[in-house]
């Protein structure tokens, strides 16, 4: 049988994804470099948070091989008849479930640290709730409205049932995050002593904090947006291409961290005697 063959603009396709793809491509070196770091840091972490971290990393490299596959297809193999491609692309369902995956994994992780800061179990597992809901209508959206047959076109834009799932998705990620940051900062601005170098290392730990959980937030917001103002390009690939990199991102600087509070600190002696009690359930990572 003959293959199918969708028409359609390359110009309204073929930009976009590009930029989601090279910016992809950029972030994934950010943290091939960020693990490096982290694996000749010498942090005496247990053996679940490094299986942790090698797992983010598979995911991210899974979904990053994917989508340069991909790039391959389009812009490679059919890049002298990108206005009558050939139908059957896999790779976009593929690349948003590892992106479910690696945000899912993400907020979990948040949601030990919290309750290692707090120890209530209130305030993690709304977070593990509204992470899981986020994770199922992702998942949702990928068995309900992709049809594997489609052209790349047809996979990548937004038809009106994928539009509304994928509003539930991107909000319930908007909601999650914005509750890791608010609990994350809540409890270590109680954590402050008065004592000038604990204090500075607290404010040190809420910057971080901040910083996370605003990108997290900003890049969920931005994949609603897109998807609720334009629902009909492929602007919001260029958020669900790179979600997945971003939260990674943000956890191996949290790992990483440390390195910069340590330098805080004249000896390591003085992390005991200055450092409340509270934050050093969120340095030690346990």
């Amino acid at each position: 049988m003959a293959k199918e063959t969708v028409t359609f603009e390359s110009s309204s396709f073929i930009g976009v994804p590009l930029l989601a793809i090279l910016l992809n491509a950029f972030l994934f070196g950010v943290i091939s470099q960020q693990l490096f770091s982290y694996c000749i840091s010498g942090f005496k972490d247990l053996r679940h948070i490094k299986i942790f971290v090698i797992t983010q990393f598979a995911v991210v490299a899974v979904q990053s091989t994917v989508i340069w596959n991909m790039a391959w297809v389009i812009f490679v193999l059919e890049h002298d008849r990108t206005s009558n491609l050939k139908a059957s692309i896999w790779q976009p369902p593929v690349s948003s479930f590892c992106q479910c995956i690696l945000v899912l994994l993400a907020n979990l992780f948040f949601a030990s640290r919290i309750h290692r800061l707090t120890k209530s179990r209130l305030q993690s597992y709304l977070v593990i709730t509204f992470s899981t809901l986020a994770f199922i209508s992702g998942m949702a959206t990928i068995l309900m409205t992709w049809n594997w047959k489609k052209s790349p076109i047809e996979s990548i834009r937004l038809t009106p049932p994928r539009k509304a799932m994928s509003v539930v998705w991107h909000g319930l990620q908007a909601i999650s995050e914005s509750l890791i940051t608010l609990f994350l900062c809540r409890a270590l601005l109680k954590a402050r002593s008065g004592l000038h170098k604990s204090d500075r290392i607290v404010k040190c730990l809420v910057r971080s904090v901040i910083q996370v959980g605003f990108f997290a937030t900003l890049w969920a917001v931005a994949g609603l947006g897109t998807c609720l103002l334009v629902p009909r390009s492929t602007v919001y690939t260029v958020f669900e291409m790179t979600v997945g990199p971003i939260y990674t991102h943000m956890i191996y600087d949290t790992l990483l961290s440390r390195t910069r509070l340590c330098e805080h600190m004249a000896e390591p002696s003085q992390l005991e005697m200055g450092f409340p009690a509270i934050t050093m359930e969120v340095w030690y990572l346990t």
